[in-house]
């Protein structure tokens, strides 16, 4: 790497957090309109992370019940195998219906 590229990075102490330049407010009334919005910065963080868990556990859920059910349906076709195409209908509509509700989440 180049000296003047080099010289163009800044150095990487400036991105630990309150290091910055500009940690140092001006007034306290500057401190809590940045105490403000970094508070709402991680709320946000916070329902981002918790929604992402949610929706992980959602779609666990619906791949176990998809897995059960495909096992029962086929249980099903050698007890009857006439209801085959009833059982990948009903299987296929409920996969459908919880790939939606996942998406939606």
């Amino acid at each position: 790497m180049s000296g003047e590229i080099r010289r163009r990075i800044p150095a990487p102490e400036l991105y630990v957090p309150g290091k910055q330049p500009f940690a140092q407010a001006a007034s306290r009334a500057v401190e809590r309109r940045i105490a403000r919005e970094v508070d709402g910065v991680l709320a946000r963080a916070a329902v981002a992370h918790a929604s992402d868990q949610a929706r992980a556990v959602l779609t666990a859920g619906a791949l176990h019940n998809v897995g059960a059910l495909a096992g029962l349906a086929e249980q099903c076709a050698q007890v009857a195998p006439a209801g085959g195409p009833y059982y990948e209908a009903i299987l296929r509509a409920y996969g459908l219906s919880a790939a939606q509700a996942v998406a939606e989440f």
